[in-house]
Order: C-alpha cells, then sequence, then structure tokens
C-alpha cells in the first residue's frame, strides 16, 4: 500500500521564493520590533505603538503562511500519520505564536494591561 502513495515534494523554485521573500518582509519586521532596543531609539515617535502593531502583522502575515507553509503541511502529515517528530513542533509553534500575535493585535483588550500597554496610546 505504501508503494501506492505518492509523496509530494515542495518544489525547489517554491523554497527559494519564500527564503528571498521571507528575508525581504523580515528585515523590517525585525527592526520595528526591536526598535526600541536600538542605541538613541531613533525609531521613537516616528510611528504610534497601534499603527506598529498593525504593520508588525501585515508584514509577518506573508513570511509565516509562505515561509512556513512547508512546516505546516509537514506537521500536519506527522499528525494524520501519528508520527509526532520535529516538524510538529515547528509547525505548532509557528502557528500558535501567529495566533497570539493575531489576538493581540486585533483584540488586544482581553489581555491584561500590563501585556498591552505597549500597543495603547
Amino acid at each position: 500500500m505504501s508503494s501506492l502513495r505518492t509523496k509530494r515534494r515542495i518544489p525547489s523554485w517554491w523554497t527559494c521564493a519564500a527564503v528571498l521573500g521571507e528575508r525581504r518582509l523580515t528585515l523590517p519586521v525585525f527592526v520595528l520590533a526591536m526598535a526600541d532596543m536600538i542605541p538613541g531609539r531613533p525609531l521613537a515617535g516616528q510611528v504610534s505603538p497601534a499603527v506598529k502593531s498593525w504593520l508588525e502583522l501585515l508584514l509577518a502575515t506573508p513570511v509565516v503562511c509562505w515561509g512556513g507553509w512547508p512546516f505546516f503541511v509537514r506537521a500536519w502529515q506527522s499528525v494524520v500519520h501519528r508520527s509526532l517528530n520535529m516538524f510538529t513542533l515547528i509547525g505548532m509553534g509557528v502557528g500558535v505564536a501567529y495566533l497570539y500575535s493575531l489576538a493581540a493585535t486585533l483584540a488586544s483588550e482581553l489581555f491584561p494591561v500590563s501585556l498591552r500597554e505597549c500597543t495603547e496610546n
């Protein structure tokens, strides 16, 4: 029966495009997220915290969806085959972190004030 199954491989062009696309979007997300850690805080006051949060979400979404897709596929396959492995952990970790960020951006009032004070003015 295993000989009848065809394994779907991720095309190499997908991987190449994902890596290049991720790099272009990841750097701005990283700079926005770590802006307060840059000595002298040159980006302080340039963008409101709410806009910054939405901008980070908009830039991170394609990275998670496109770059994380191979991990989500492999994680799902490992769950279906009841063979949990590292792809399961990576897929769950990326998915849960993204969903948490999505909830924190869309419904920040659900979180304690101490966790959301950086996104409110």
